[in-house]
């Protein structure tokens, strides 16, 4: 008689944050979960992290086609691991460091994928110059000068020592001189500066338990 095969859960293999980065496709090979590309965005193809996600983000996923058997199979994504992440409509919500199982379930219950992700905290933050794909890669140094009346296009990027990671994190940004004005515009991590004519000021962003400054510096 054969021995019964052990639940599935068992079978997830023990990996180390070395070895696993992110999300991938589905570890069964029945579907592929990957961060949805932007509405209206024609050349964006969506694919996997390679990154891990910042404890305290949050990050969107779309599961494709579940196929078992020839035939497609609805189903939604769950946590494995609440303690982990969360999910809730398709977005994931870390919670603490760990690494956690997102799963493929379908309309009776049944595990018909699964993929794993990172959850990594945060140990500092880089402010970049534009936004989206205009985004400078070179990160700011701590003091930098600006025209009178200059708009500047501010980034904000979380890291774990050298490793970028991914998810879109609650920031608070601010400015101890009100002249500065700070122009939240909907984008995650992103503002628009606007500096007077004269001046200096501090620029400060605390996000998930990481505080960054920038000093501004506007010259004649």
């Amino acid at each position: 008689m054969n021995a019964q095969a052990p639940p599935l859960l068992l079978l997830i293999p023990p990996f180390t944050l070395g070895l696993l980065l992110g999300c991938s496709d589905g570890q069964l090979a029945q579907s592929a979960v990957d961060a949805p590309c932007p509405a209206g965005d024609s050349d964006c193809e969506a694919a996997p992290t390679t990154a891990p996600i910042a404890a305290g983000a949050r990050y969107a996923l779309e599961i494709r086609p579940v196929i078992v058997g020839g035939m497609t199979v609805a189903a939604s994504l769950r946590s494995g691991d609440e303690a982990v992440l969360q999910v809730e409509d398709g977005v994931v919500r870390t919670v603490a460091p760990g690494v956690a199982a997102v799963l493929a379930v379908g309309d009776d219950g049944a595990v018909v994928d699964f993929t794993h992700l990172v959850v990594v905290k945060a140990d500092r933050l880089s402010l970049h110059r534009g936004g989206g794909a205009e985004r400078d890669e070179r990160p700011l140094p701590e003091h930098i000068q600006v025209f009178p009346d200059e708009e500047l296009s501010l980034s904000l990027r979380t890291w774990f020592g050298a490793q970028e990671l991914a998810g879109n994190v609650d920031e608070v940004w601010s400015v101890d001189d009100p002249a500065f004005r700070i122009v939240d515009q909907g984008f995650p991590q992103e503002r628009r500066v606007r500096a007077p004519a004269a001046g200096t000021t501090t620029l400060t962003i605390d996000a998930v338990g990481v505080q960054h400054t920038l000093t501004l510096e506007v010259i004649p």
